[in-house]
């Protein structure tokens, strides 16, 4: 449906406000909004005494729009208040065989459950005309009819709604019960795609919802039902998968932050007792010993951590069992037990302390090792290793997003908090967790709570190449060879097979004892952002060396005599200046088109003083090497043919980029960066030219002074030219000087500020001689006055020869310039010679006499 720009606007902004609205106010704005505007446009008349129409007149009875009638209908769902509750709930729609909708599609999705599922069914409900009208319109909203009471589910894909459908539980025959009431848990957790098999109170483990069980298929999904409060809580234990959640018989559901619905006594932790385990520690069984011995473990070492066997309920197998116990102990103290058995199923001790695995053996140290399992503890101390500690929690799916919260609030990491005065005392942390996407994010996590500053990280193998660079450096003599099949299986990029090791027990187990210890020895530091070492660069300081990195040395001018003191290194800044018709734009135009014949560049040119037909005029002139126009300017040289330019425009167009701001007020550096970082995308460019800087605008505060301002914007174009590798000229021209007696400026001289010149990489003063009459009238010089990369050039003058009809720049004592720099013979008295600036000339056979007057 159309609906004009105006009222669409004016109902955007406050149906953003939903929140603060009941979703009746929402639904009825929407349904005014359709009643107020028909499908072509146009206003309906509300007067009830006019025809609309000419069916009208007739008598007949008129249809509103689809539209209108649909936002009738969701406004007798919100009346009924059971709109929430529709939008929510997924399975139900499923149930009433709801068409393949985009809605119904979206809304099967766990992740679109709760707040997060109602907020994306509003988007799709309201997407023709997503907001109602302004607060005074809804007065003259057109009356509702009366609408019998609907049911609680009811489809929203209905063609002519609203329709009073069958209820959603089936009434039973006299005497026989209801088993599923609209209030019930089973109910509840049908919402969420959660059958069970029954729904008697304790533990259940049923397939995932949302990830099947991985490749396995296997039962992950743990409900746990609370017949008192009428609850039920659920959590997938793949650490890929993540979802958890709750929800209450009587529909009392808040949103989690994952977009799941939880009971509200979740909402806010309880300040509970802390329960002290109380078991009976008996030695391990055969079985359990031959289980860690398969492991690398030995008893010794199993005796001197306490691991155990203790016979304790088993929550998942509902009875009493024997399981593996690792007890956590500070100190003398037993605060938790982590319980695991022989099939690899955990839990802990029910309001425990959460604390970390085997702080006794880190009282005092400065260095402390954190690992994501016991057995990873364990494994270590076979190594040699001791000053080490396990999360009992094990790896997060992701990092979370945010902020860190407070102490009292991350209850996720409340061990580390327990854990502070053991931890406070390290100054250096190293962090061993899985080699995995899990425990890249367990890692980040600590990190964050730990302090980046103190912490390394272990990396555990990928390849062969791992194994052997870790057994080099430990001076390892152990063969590492493998069949060429075996290197062909592996594709490049992805971890081998052969060679990748999960965690610190598959080194062990693999590998040894001794590779696990310097596996550990090698941690690297976590990377901070902005703080990097030299080693990182490693590669690119080689191929500098060897100079396969010749842009560190800078490309060539096209002039042999400025390449002594002058050339272009990519991601630098130039700036150039010179007295008012000097020739600065010019000669960075021929240096332009030099370093696009000999280099293949292309540029960005941002050239605010000239029009796009003489900049196209001047390039091709220096392309072709003759004059566009015959003018006195050619000195007799014929102009360019047709085909001539064609040629050169094709040259132009393929290597040359306008950056022009087509409205009539000056274009922001900001504005100009922008389109850089968008030709850098498009066309590779390797160079950009700000031409001049008294056009660009520099708005700025009040309480900021030039020299403030030109700075800021200096480092700016810096940064572009840095991080896009970009070489960057800015033309600035110097400020009014007085007195002026023709002499070359300085870089001083430039209008605005110092920071001209002390923020460039490179500074570059253009000066021609003024007098027409003097000894070379035609000469040019290059006063490269700053160069802050030795390796590119030095302070230095040099002179180049202006050629006027053709604007190349002409440097005699490169034999073999490139073509936009070739010397062009001249025409006079029939006879032809090329123009020098030292005044002489060369003859057809090759003789040098003085120039002809």
């Amino acid at each position: 449906m159309n609906i004009p720009g105006k009222s669409r606007q004016n109902t955007m902004n406050s149906m953003l406000l939903y929140r603060k609205k009941s979703i009746e106010q929402v639904v009825r704005g929407c349904i005014r909004c359709a009643s107020t505007w028909n499908n072509r446009g146009q206003r309906f008349n509300q007067k009830p005494v006019r025809a609309r129409n000419v069916e009208e007149e007739r008598g007949e009875k008129v249809e509103p729009p689809v539209e209108f009638r649909h936002r009738q209908y969701l406004l007798a769902l919100a009346k009924a208040n059971v709109l929430p509750r529709l939008l929510e709930d997924g399975p139900r729609l499923k149930e009433m065989g709801i068409p393949e909708s985009e809605f119904a599609r979206l809304m099967r999705k766990p992740e679109n459950h709760g707040m997060k599922g109602f907020e994306s069914a509003k988007k799709l409900l309201y997407t023709a005309d997503p907001e109602h009208p302004e607060q005074g319109e809804l007065d003259r909203m057109i009356p509702l009819p009366q609408r019998r009471p609907v049911d609680r589910y009811i489809s929203l894909t209905a063609k002519n709604p609203p329709q009073e459908l069958k209820p959603s539980v089936e009434p039973k025959k006299d005497g026989e019960r209801n088993l599923m009431p609209a209030n019930s848990i089973e109910n509840a957790l049908k919402q969420h795609m959660i059958d069970l098999p029954t729904y008697n109170s304790g533990e259940h483990r049923v397939l995932c919802p949302k990830c099947q069980g991985g490749s396995s298929g296997e039962k992950s999904l743990s409900v746990t039902i609370d017949p008192e409060k009428k609850s039920a809580k659920w959590n997938c234990f793949r650490a890929t998968c993540g979802f958890s959640g709750g929800c209450h018989a009587d529909n009392k559901n808040v949103a989690s932050k994952t977009g799941f619905l939880v009971p509200p006594s979740s909402r806010k932790r309880k300040e509970e007792p802390i329960v002290r385990p109380q078991v009976q520690l008996e030695p391990l069984t055969q079985e359990m010993l031959d289980f860690f011995s398969s492991r690398g473990i030995r008893k010794e070492t199993l005796d001197r951590n306490r691991v155990s066997c203790i016979e304790t309920y088993d929550p998942m197998l509902k009875k009493k069992s024997r399981v593996i116990g690792f007890p956590y102990h500070t100190h003398d103290t037993l605060v938790n037990v982590k319980y695991r058995s022989l099939d690899k199923r955990f839990w802990q001790v029910k309001g425990a302390e959460k604390m970390l695995y085997g702080l006794n053996d880190v009282v005092g140290e400065s260095e402390i090792i954190i690992v994501e399992g016991e057995m990873d503890k364990l494994a270590m101390e076979e190594a040699g290793v001791t000053n080490v500690v396990s999360v009992p929690d094990g790896a997060p799916a992701r990092v979370k997003e945010g902020e860190l919260p407070t102490a009292e609030e991350d209850t996720k990491y409340s061990y580390l908090w327990n854990s502070r005065a053991w931890l406070d005392q390290a100054v250096r942390i190293i962090i061993a967790t899985d080699n995995d996407a899990p425990g890249d994010a367990l890692a980040e996590e600590l990190a964050r709570r730990l302090g980046r500053e103190r912490c390394w990280r272990v990396r555990w193998p990928f390849t062969r190449e791992d194994h052997e660079f870790i057994a080099r450096t430990f001076g390892d003599e152990r063969n590492f060879d493998v069949s060429e099949t075996e290197m062909e299986s592996v594709k490049p990029g992805q971890p081998d097979p052969a060679w990748y090791r999960k965690d610190a027990n598959e080194v062990l187990m693999k590998d040894g004892p001794k590779m696990l210890q310097n596996f550990v020895e090698s941690a690297e530091p976590l990377p901070i952002r902005g703080l990097l070492r030299f080693h990182e660069y490693y590669d690119d300081i080689m191929k500098y060396y060897y100079l396969e990195l010749k842009d560190g040395q800078g490309v060539k001018t096209g002039w042999p005599t400025l390449d002594r003191y002058y050339r272009v290194v990519p991601g630098e800044l130039t700036i150039v200046t010179g007295v008012p018709n000097s020739g600065k734009s010019e000669w960075i135009d021929a240096l332009l088109c030099n370093l696009s014949e000999q280099q293949g560049w292309q540029f960005a040119m941002c050239s605010m003083e000239k029009r796009a037909t003489d900049h196209a005029r001047q390039l091709a002139e220096k392309y072709v090497g003759k004059p566009f126009f015959d003018l006195p300017y050619s000195k007799g040289t014929p102009r360019m043919s047709f085909e001539e330019l064609d040629s050169a425009m094709d040259w132009v167009d393929d290597r040359f980029h306008l950056i022009r701001y087509e409205d009539d007020e000056l274009p922001s550096v900001d504005w100009v960066l922008d389109i850089a970082r968008a030709a850098v995308y498009r066309y590779g460019i390797r160079g950009l030219v700000i031409d001049p800087y008294n056009e660009l605008d520099h708005q700025r505060p009040s309480s900021m002074s030039e020299t403030e301002y030109v700075s800021k914007m200096l480092t700016k174009v810096k940064r572009f030219a840095q991080t896009a590798g970009v070489h960057v000229w800015f033309v600035a021209h110097p400020r009014q000087l007085h007195q002026w007696k023709g002499e070359a400026p300085n870089l001083y001289d430039i209008s605005g500020s110092a920071h001209f010149i002390n923020k460039a990489d490179n500074g570059i003063v253009v000066h021609r001689n003024r007098d027409p009459d003097g000894e070379s009238p035609d000469s040019v010089e290059i006063l490269v006055r700053k160069v802050r990369n030795k390796a590119a050039g030095t302070i230095g003058n040099c002179s180049l020869s202006y050629d006027r009809r053709n604007g190349r720049y002409l440097d005699f004592e490169d034999p073999t310039p490139p073509r936009t720099s070739e010397a062009v013979p001249s025409v006079m008295n029939g006879q032809n010679f090329v123009e020098t600036s030292r005044g002489y000339h060369v003859n057809d056979d090759g003789t040098v006499s003085s120039r002809p007057n």
